[in-house]
């Protein structure tokens, strides 16, 4: 009898382990595992870094599973019939969940800011239901046909084994992502950002997603744009580098190419450090001023930004940084139908963040930008000026007229107009201020956006650039001469040595050339699809891919 009772009870032992090591997988996947993860992939997107997040994590990982812990062992010793049921279907949670956020990810709603209707993305419904119905009968059939403690013994030794597994692949990711390195606490300002230099000032505007062809077309349609821009040179025919802001600014500050040799974040750092045209400006005792919100805070080279100052920040509210932790693992592995419920936009972790900061924080947002803008006085100082300023311009979402007034469905052409609004703005106060004849003036974009739907080929390789020269007055003169961004830092240093615009490249209207682009879809820089055209930089059809491709680790 001793002996039945001994068995019983190891029995009811390894019964109640078996849930409760379901349920610590479950909780070390969902709520360490994947916000890792997420977090090693996605290092840019986030202000904190791994060490302020890990106590969070697990905060959250103890609670749920304590909780589910609890759960289990209620159900287990008042209702046994009841846990008998529940470790079926946890496990069938466990299994779904695991295969949905690494096998069924699909496409997603890219959550910068744009709208979007979940119904474009329907197609993902039907691989969700089909993987919860399918793990679902073969959980069933298992626990039909298969004793009950060899089912507690599997799902036990698998829950440990997934643990285990879980634990090797977010240490090999944060290896390879460099996740563990730490985040400089420093931030950009807007100190100094309206001091203009008496002598010499060198001003890089920078209207994100500005395409080329479509200024041109407004430029048709409304003479005034054609005097906005009165004593400039407009490179119609300019194919940047890369379609998006991340690849896309370090190569116009530093002019390499990012071919998935090294970490992106490093060359990210490295453009900004070893950067020939800022050592340049330096050595011709130029002050530096960048005013850009995507700036990479790993290397103290960073400081040598007039306006990047040093803070010490905290996490102003955990609640809200565990909700939304939780809301981006659910985005990925809930199911489809569920995932809905976790969207929201990623600008929303900046609101977790408790600065500190001395200084005012530098937002590229239109509206932002303009009011402040209009409300700060110049001042002047004997130093010389460099500044690089990046505004959210014709970016999504669409939020503005052309008067800087919030609309409702606005469209690509209305932050067209809005950024041409700010454009003016901002020319005027330099003129007011009487810097703007001893100014170098360049009006760019990252990348433009003509070709972006496009469901064979996304363009965005003819962004927006118009240049002044040093005491340049002229009606505006376009140049449909094939120059590239790979041409910049040479054209700089031009522009320094006081060359006017349409003096800065070597290429003349007519000439043929051969230029070179890189491809990647929005934060996927790990690959890059080379194409290359001899024709006009807004014509996509031009564009060819040459089949060499960039991929991280090949």
């Amino acid at each position: 009898m001793k002996n039945r009772l001994s068995r019983m009870r190891e029995k009811g032992i390894e019964e109640l382990w078996a849930g409760i090591s379901l349920m610590g997988a479950l909780c070390f996947m969902l709520f360490l595992y994947a916000p890792l993860e997420l977090y090693f992939y996605n290092q840019r997107d986030f202000w904190f870094d791994l060490y302020q997040l890990i106590p969070l994590l697990l905060v959250i990982f103890v609670a749920f599973f304590l909780i589910s812990v609890a759960v289990m062992c209620i159900l287990y010793f008042s209702c046994p019939k009841l846990y008998h049921i529940a470790l079926p279907l946890a496990t069938i949670v466990f299994l779904c969940t695991y295969i949905q956020g690494n096998f069924l990810l699909g496409e997603l709603p890219i959550m910068d800011g744009r709208e979007y209707d979940w119904a474009d993305y329907s197609e993902g419904r039907l691989p969700s239901v089909i993987l919860w119905i399918v793990v679902t009968c073969l959980v069933l059939t298992a626990v039909k046909w298969v004793s009950r403690d060899k089912f507690c013994k599997v799902v036990k030794l698998a829950s440990i084994f997934m643990v285990l597994m879980l634990s090797l692949t977010a240490v090999s990711i944060c290896i390879t992502t460099k996740g563990y390195r730490n985040k400089l606490d420093a931030y950009c300002t807007v100190e100094n950002d309206y001091e203009f230099s008496e002598n010499e000032n060198f001003i890089i505007f920078v209207i994100d997603a500005a395409d080329s062809g479509t200024l041109y077309e407004m430029m048709e349609e409304n003479p005034e744009y054609r005097e906005l821009f009165a004593d400039f040179t407009y490179f119609h025919n300019t194919l940047g580098a890369y379609p998006c802001t991340a690849g896309a600014i370090p190569q116009i500050i530093g002019g390499e190419w990012f071919e998935n040799e090294i970490d992106f974040d490093q060359y990210r750092t490295d453009a900004y450090k070893n950067s020939p045209f800022l050592d340049e400006l330096e050595q011709r005792g130029y002050k530096l001023g960048m005013y850009e919100d995507e700036l990479p805070f790993l290397d103290e080279s960073i400081y040598r930004f007039d306006n990047v100052k040093g803070q010490k920040s905290k996490v102003e509210s955990y609640w809200r940084l565990a909700k939304l932790e939780i809301k981006l693992v659910g985005l990925r592995y809930a199911p489809f139908d569920l995932k809905r419920f976790c969207s929201f936009k990623l600008v929303e972790f900046a609101t977790t963040q408790q600065a500190n900061a001395e200084y005012t924080i530098f937002v590229p947002r239109k509206k932002v930008f303009y009011e402040r803008m209009t409300h700060v006085d110049t001042t002047l100082t004997q130093e010389k000026c460099f500044k690089f300023i990046h505004i959210d311009g014709a970016h999504v979402p669409f939020a503005y007229d052309k008067d800087l007034n919030l609309i409702a469905g606005g469209s690509y052409e209305d932050a067209m107009e809005a950024s041409l609004t700010i454009t003016k703005a901002f020319l005027d106060k330099m003129k007011e201020a009487g810097v703007y004849d001893n100014s170098v003036i360049v009006v760019m974009a990252d990348h433009g956006l003509d070709g972006y739907y496009n469901e064979t080929y996304s363009g965005r390789q003819n962004p927006v650039l118009l240049v002044k020269g040093v005491g340049e007055h002229h009606e505006m003169m376009i140049s449909e001469a094939p120059v590239s961004y790979v041409d910049l830092q040479e054209a700089f240093s031009r522009l320094l040595d006081g060359k006017c615009g349409s003096e800065i490249f070597d290429y003349r209207e007519g000439d043929e050339r051969e230029r070179r682009y890189l491809f990647y879809e929005f934060e996927d820089e790990d690959h890059l699809y080379e194409y290359v055209t001899t024709g006009h930089a807004s014509d996509d059809e031009a564009m060819t891919p040459t089949g060499k491709t960039y991929f991280r680790g090949k």
